[in-house]
């Protein structure tokens, strides 16, 4: 074979070559799934509630944790020719210290089955974080530094007779994107309250530990003491005239007898009670004070 035949052939492997390949990918390979996160949720929501208990709450002094979540958009991809399954999804938020991740919801029904050469979109995949009360004020400073959070969505996948594979997606938000949709959201939360209530909980039990009250009786003053505008402290009698017992009265002149603490004490106890409560009332306003604001 002369070199003049090898060159006339030399085209021909080539075209022979390129189309083995266009056929191996069109046809014979398998699967190749993936997931994208496209862009962070256009808004987030915000919620207070107290772990163990599946309903929000409204008030801090009855919550332990805050929460924030938003729906991610995310894609799902297959550009091989077979059929394949997407499953196991998992989300990390590496490097946010004060905050964990409090639900992961992938918005579909798992495995989830992708045709081959398809692109779907999904618009429901929700991700919520949590703060505790107690780390809640280092949790603001952490979104009030410089940089980026990390939104890593892993996921397990397998193709028509093809081997497991593992695979993530990231996006990075923006820590002050953060802080702002978290300071929108919650125009109408105390976030000052919310980080003095496990403090005010460990200072009531402590200052009133010598009076034996109940628990709800505890709770009741503390929740007192978180108001900010602060209420008068009135004995009044309950229900006979020598059975005593503490509730407030607002700025409005109300006497509020819903709550009441001490019944049944005597009116000397009462007094003492009343008294470490407007001392404890004026200490969690000083730590209210002192709380981070954003």
């Amino acid at each position: 074979m002369t070199p003049a035949d090898i060159l006339t052939l030399t085209p021909g492997f080539a075209g022979l070559g390129l189309s083995l390949f266009l056929l191996w990918r069109q046809e014979l390979r398998q699967a190749h799934l993936s997931l994208r996160l496209l862009a962070p949720p256009d808004s987030w929501k915000v919620s207070i509630g107290r772990r163990g208990s599946p309903v929000q709450a409204t008030d801090p002094a009855e919550a332990d944790y805050l929460s924030m979540h938003g729906i991610f958009p995310v894609s799902a991809t297959n550009d091989g020719p077979r059929g394949g399954a997407l499953w196991n999804l998992t989300v990390e938020t590496p490097g946010l210290v004060a905050w964990r991740l409090h639900w992961f919801n992938s918005g579909q029904d798992l495995p989830y089955a992708l045709s081959g050469r398809s692109c779907e979109g999904w618009s429901r995949t929700g991700i919520a974080l949590a703060c505790d009360f107690e780390g809640l004020s280092d949790g603001l400073r952490d979104l009030r530094q410089a940089g980026e959070v990390t939104f890593r969505l892993n996921y397990a996948c397998q193709g028509w007779r093809g081997h497991v594979r593992q695979g993530s997606t990231s996006l990075q938000v923006s820590r002050a994107v953060l802080l702002e949709a978290l300071k929108s959201a919650a125009r109408f939360l105390d976030l000052a309250t919310c980080q003095v209530v496990p403090r005010s909980r460990a200072l009531a039990a402590e200052r009133f530990a010598e009076f034996s009250l109940a628990d709800h009786e505890v709770d009741n003053l503390t929740k007192w003491a978180l108001m900010r505008d602060q209420p008068e402290y009135v004995v009044v009698t309950d229900g006979s005239p020598d059975r005593l017992k503490i509730v407030v009265r607002r700025a409005s002149g109300v006497v509020d007898q819903a709550w009441s603490v001490g019944a049944g004490r005597t009116r000397e106890i009462l007094g003492r009670i009343a008294d470490v409560q407007r001392r404890f009332a004026g200490d969690v306003q000083d730590i209210r004070d002192a709380a981070v604001q954003i």
